[in-house]
């Protein structure tokens, strides 16, 4: 069925004059004839105010306003004709369809293609669109924008556009002036003009851009393109004139009759059988003729009521030359005839119809089952398919398949293939698989040769190869594999799998596994190689060598390497150490192992050459760093550092040893390698001093003994540092246990500061028990010095009971200034020195009164009183050297001993009256003193502190372990 002409809207553009390229004066012509195709009653009839004609537009702008407004108006069918020049981008793909100042370098003047596919995309409304294209370069429109040649209808498909272009991207349409239109418009109009015979009544597409192809390559002309999107290939435009042909055949075929015969036509069907039952008897060709005449010109119903007459009758031979005569019929009508048959019961007449359709001439069996496919009868399709190929395996149709496939019954011809395939001798399904891809449908092929694959295997090996190239090439990746595996297992001797690579290189197939040569052996390999070299396949042969080696112990690269190099192919062997410097770096070192083994020194070195790298000079064994060091010796001061940086110690002390004298100090000038630089001479290193910006990280690496002695290291360290480094690293040095850093207290002027104030209390103590105990007696002052400028009096005290612990005692007095000798509570030292800062009220009482009242004995240094202010009368608080005494009103003694303190917890009530809590017992001392209760909550602090810390700090295994 047509488009409604009516809703739909038809843009011709011509350009035949130019002024920088050559005048095309026949499209003139093209646009006159185009726009007669569409709007002939006889071939659309699509009114002449919906079809506009642009001649010689002047501008791009006048054109795309055109098929705007189309696009905006068409709802059922959209055409843009364009004839010209066209014209490439100098910068790009892009096709241009050139107006009459348009050429190469003024594209300006030309109207790209891409917004003609734009408005045909984003604006038109119409179910159907079609694109044709007249004009030089036109196959541009296919091409992905990406080189000459390669095709991109991807790139330009619409759905449900069709799109026909006149020539490929290279070719120069051709426009002979002795000639009416251009060539493929010519074609064209001829093909739409003569119809095409016994074919449908209406033709897509598809069939019109077979017939131009046809012509236009039957006269050497270039072969036209199209790409449909969906099912834009079955978008009709015009009425197939020839079917009028087909009418005066069936008035020739008519006068053949008599005129008795003529007559008896249209008899009714009784009578109709009685005569030719008489007929037969008398003259049986003449009954043949009359039945067949009777199927090819009654009326579908009539001719479905004399078969069911005569078969009634016992005639079923009768029957089947009615309807041999009808299968001649129209498309259109044999729809018509089924549908009767099956009204009046005669399904069996159906199929005795679709086989005797299947008898006819290729296009007649395709345009029918077009029309059965589009009227979704997929019964009488699939007996007309089964009929028309199935049935007859021992000699197909191959014209007819090509046809049936052309015209887009892919799915239908592939399951009649594919039970077909299971019938077939496996030979004859090859031979049909054959055909059909001579005749250009390689994808149904391909699906036959799928069901054979192991015939297909042993086929000679160039066929084989060329159809594994060939399904590759059409995507079928997987099926090309398979093939190849298949050809793989039947080819396993190192000979048969050369000939097997050999024809696949050649066709271009993917080898895949084909180029698994793991089964053979090095000599194997090595000879097949060889052998594969001589057959021109170098690259290839070089890939399947180097994918073979690395799967392979790195011996096998080795003894490949040398029988190469003895063969005569040196640069082979070369490649072959490339890439043997690219694995991994336990493989680089077996290669180079192997190499040194056998003498073969310069390889040695070629391989290190190419593969040096951190990882491989780290995993390199002292024995062989002598290969190596001519590729470091090449190498720049700053890759050398580089490389050092990335390296242990060991082997980066050996890698910076093959620096040059003098090198410039500001390459070194790379943290990572500070403590490798111990092995340059001084003068390299002494302008560094002060400036490295030395991670505290080093130090780690410093006591390791990886770089020398520990001390030495650190010395070092503390050189290079610049000053904020400096610090970093004694605080990282202060972290380190205790006999680490008394192994470096003398080259680390400013670690005793560190360590009373970044180094743990544990450290502290172990130190100074260290230093005691290995009579380094003037460390261990210097220790204590700092630590007493730096620790608040709790944490002295904590290490010196401590140290005490440990039988200390000298120690621990000259940690808190006191005396050898002296004997003294670290607990009353605290409370002693915390109430140095307190100051004290107004003497209420002498201190014999003091004494008196607090029961003291008279000889007890009273070191703090308090009275007065939120006392109760006659209460007084007296601190000693070693006791709190509290006399309360009433005549009570609250006395607690400062070293129980760290236990007291000290509250206040709701009054404010002070409490404590000691042993269990709450004891109110009836005082409302906010100093007072201040003072106590310090004391009692820092008593808690020091009793926590000295539990931390006290041995578990007593003192030995303490002194250990």
């Amino acid at each position: 069925m047509l488009p409604d002409g009516t809703r739909s809207r038809v843009v011709i553009v011509g350009s035949s004059r130019y002024r920088h390229l050559d005048p095309l004066p026949t499209v003139a012509a093209n646009v006159g004839e185009m726009g007669k195709l569409f709007t002939d009653e006889l071939f659309w009839g699509l009114p002449e105010e919906n079809c506009v004609r642009l001649l010689d537009p002047d501008r791009p702008a006048a054109v795309l306003d055109a098929l705007a407004r189309a696009a905006e108006e068409a709802s059922d069918a959209l055409v843009f004709y364009f004839a010209g020049h066209g014209v490439l981008r100098p910068d790009a793909y892009d096709l241009y369809l050139a107006l009459e100042e348009g050429a190469l370098e003024r594209w300006w003047h030309a109207v790209r293609y891409d917004d003609i596919r734009r408005i045909m995309t984003d604006q038109a409304k119409a179910t159907a669109k079609v694109v044709l294209l007249d004009c030089c370069f036109a196959g541009m429109a296919m091409m992905p924008g990406m080189g000459a040649g390669a095709e991109i209808g991807d790139r330009v498909r619409i759905e449900g556009t069709y799109l026909m272009t006149a020539v490929a991207e290279t070719a120069v349409a051709l426009a002979p002036r002795t000639e009416p239109l251009t060539a493929f418009t010519g074609a064209f109009v001829q093909v739409v003009r003569e119809g095409v015979p016994d074919g449908p009544d209406v033709l897509d597409f598809h069939t019109l851009y077979l017939r131009t192809k046809s012509a236009l390559e039957a006269v050497g002309r270039p072969t036209p393109q199209q790409r449909a999107g969906k099912e834009g290939g079955r978008i009709a435009l015009v009425r197939n004139v020839a079917l009028h042909e087909s009418s005066r055949a069936a008035v020739r075929e008519q006068a053949s009759l008599t005129e008795q015969e003529r007559r008896s036509l249209h008899l009714p069907p009784a009578r109709l059988r009685d005569l030719l039952a008489e007929l037969s008897v008398r003259d049986d060709d003449a009954a043949e003729r009359l039945l067949r005449a009777v199927g090819s010109m009654r009326t579908e119903q009539g001719v479905a009521a004399v078969v069911h007459e005569v078969a009634k009758a016992g005639g079923a031979g009768q029957a089947g030359a009615v309807l041999a005569g009808a299968a001649r019929r129209r498309p259109a009508s044999l729809l018509a005839l089924i549908e009767a048959l099956r009204e009046t019961g005669q399904d069996e007449q159906v199929t005795r119809l679709l086989a005797a359709c299947a008898e006819q001439p290729a296009d007649r069996v395709t345009a029918l089952a077009a029309q059965l496919l589009e009227a979704d009868d997929s019964d009488a399709l699939d007996v007309l398919l089964d009929a028309a190929i199935g049935a007859r395996p021992d000699r197909p149709r191959i014209s007819l398949l090509v046809a049936l496939l052309a015209a887009g019954l892919h799915d239908r011809v592939g399951a009649v293939l594919a039970g077909l395939g299971s019938r077939l001798p496996a030979a004859q399904t090859v031979e049909i698989a054959d055909a059909l891809r001579d005749a250009g449908q390689e994808q149904a092929a391909f699906s036959l040769y799928e069901a054979v694959a192991g015939l297909v295997a042993v086929r000679p090996l160039g066929v084989a190869a060329q159809l594994a190239a060939a399904m590759h090439r059409a995507g079928r990746e997987r099926q090309a594999s398979d093939l190849v595996e298949l050809m793989a297992a039947g080819h396993h001797t190192r000979r048969e799998r050369v000939g097997l690579l050999d024809a696949l290189w050649t066709a271009g197939a993917p080898a895949g596994t084909a180029e698994r040569l793991d089964h053979l052996d090095d000599r194997d390999l090595l000879d097949a190689t060889l052998h594969l070299y001589t057959l021109s396949h170098q690259a290839a042969v070089r890939r399947l060598m180097l994918a073979t080696l690395g799967r392979r112990p790195p011996g096998s690269t080795v003894r490949t390497v040398i029988a190469l190099h003895d063969a005569g192919l040196p640069m082979e062997a070369r490649s072959l150490l490339e890439h043997a410097a690219a694995r991994p770096p336990a493989d680089v070192v077996a290669v180079v192992t192997g190499f040194a083994g056998t003498g073969n020194d310069s390889y040695a070195r070629l391989v290190l050459e190419r593969s040096l790298s951190a990882d491989v000079l780290a995993a390199l064994p002292a024995e062989l760093r002598r290969y190596a060091r001519p590729a470091l010796a090449q190498l720049p001061a700053d890759q050398i550092v580089a490389l050092a940086a990335a390296l242990p110690a060991e082997a980066m002390l050996w890698v910076l040893g093959a620096l040059p004298s003098g090198v410039d100090p500001g390459v070194l000038r790379v943290p990572a390698i500070a403590l490798g630089l111990r092995a340059l001479p001084e003068a390299a290193v002494r302008p560094l001093y002060g400036s490295l910006p030395v991670p505290p990280s080093l130090v780690d690496a410093a006591f390791s003994g990886a770089y020398g002695e520990p001390a030495a290291c650190v010395e070092s360290l503390l050189r290079l540092a610049e000053p904020a480094s400096e610090q970093r690293v004694y605080e990282a040095l202060a972290g380190r246990p205790a006999p680490d850093v008394a192994r470096i207290l003398e080259v680390a002027p400013r670690l005793m500061p560190a360590i009373a104030v970044l180094g743990t209390a544990a450290t502290q103590l172990e130190l100074l028990i260290l230093l005691e105990t290995a009579g380094r007696r003037p460390d261990a002052d210097r220790l204590c010095a700092a630590l007493r400028a730096h620790l608040p009096l709790a944490d002295l005290c904590a290490l010196a009971a401590a140290l005490g612990d440990a039988t200390l005692r000298p120690r621990a007095n000259a940690l808190l200034g006191l005396p050898p000798e002296a004997a003294a509570e670290p607990a009353d030292l605290i409370v002693t020195g915390l109430l140095q800062d307190v100051t004290g009220e107004p003497a209420r009482w002498t201190a014999t009164q003091v004494r008196d009242r607090a029961r003291l004995d008279p000889r007890t240094p009273v070191r703090h009183v308090v009275t007065g202010t939120g006392l109760g009368r006659g209460t007084v608080v007296v601190f000693t050297d070693t006791t709190l005494t509290c006399r309360l009103r009433r005549g009570q003694l609250v006395t607690i001993a400062y070293r129980r303190f760290g236990a007291v917890t000290v509250l206040r009530d709701h009054r404010s009256t002070i409490q404590l809590r000691a042993g269990g017992r709450l004891q109110s001392i009836e005082i409302r003193n906010a100093a007072l209760y201040a003072l106590l909550v310090r004391i009692q602090e820092a008593v808690a502190s020091f009793d926590a810390l000295r539990a931390r700090l006290r041995p578990p295994g007593g003192i030995d372990a303490a002194r250990a």
